[in-house]
């Protein structure tokens, strides 16, 4: 019975456990990507340029502190901002690279930021066992558990941000 009740309780705290993968690019690094066909395969390389600055303008408000740098002549526009999940901040890069009838955008250089201190998102949240080994002897189980879980919800949570923002950018070039 007791070892019934093992499983059960390890197959309840398996998914919330679980580690968390991200996309990443040829080099490993997280890197979120995609390649849009508009609607409007006429589209000027300039008008989508105009439009996803317009975009990254009122999407990226003000009150983040967004740093938009346009390129028009090579139909390129950087954007450095930040995310603010729960009480972490995660900074980014979005390179927008727009081309007649089409554009990519690519968010990359992700950067958390807890209480100023400062860590690269990796590909993959750390499992417990992973901490567990970092950690040593000293690491509580259940401070280790509490970690791990902090740090999945994070990148879940990342994750939906950062393809919130291109269906965001997607919708907002298509209309």
């Amino acid at each position: 019975m007791l070892r019934l009740l093992a499983v059960f309780l390890l197959m309840g705290a398996y998914p919330a456990l679980a580690q968390v993968q991200l996309p990443t690019d040829a080099n490993g690094q997280v890197q979120f990507q995609e390649l849009v066909r508009l609607t409007d395969k006429t589209r000027s390389t300039k008008q989508v340029f105009t439009q996803s600055q317009a975009w990254a303008e009122r999407y990226f408000k003000p009150t983040n502190e967004p740093e938009i740098q346009p390129d028009q002549e090579h139909g390129v526009l950087f954007v450095r901002g930040v995310y603010p999940i729960g009480e972490q901040f995660v900074r980014f890069t979005m390179l927008i690279e727009a081309k007649t009838g089409r554009y990519r955008a690519t968010i990359t250089d992700l950067i958390g930021e807890n209480n100023g201190l400062l860590s690269p998102i990796q590909p993959a949240s750390a499992t417990v066992e992973e901490m567990q080994k970092a950690g040593g002897q000293a690491a509580k189980p259940e401070v280790v558990e509490a970690v791990a879980k902090e740090q999945a919800d994070l990148y879940k949570a990342l994750e939906a941000a950062c393809r919130a923002t291109l269906d965001n950018l997607k919708t907002a070039l298509n209309s």
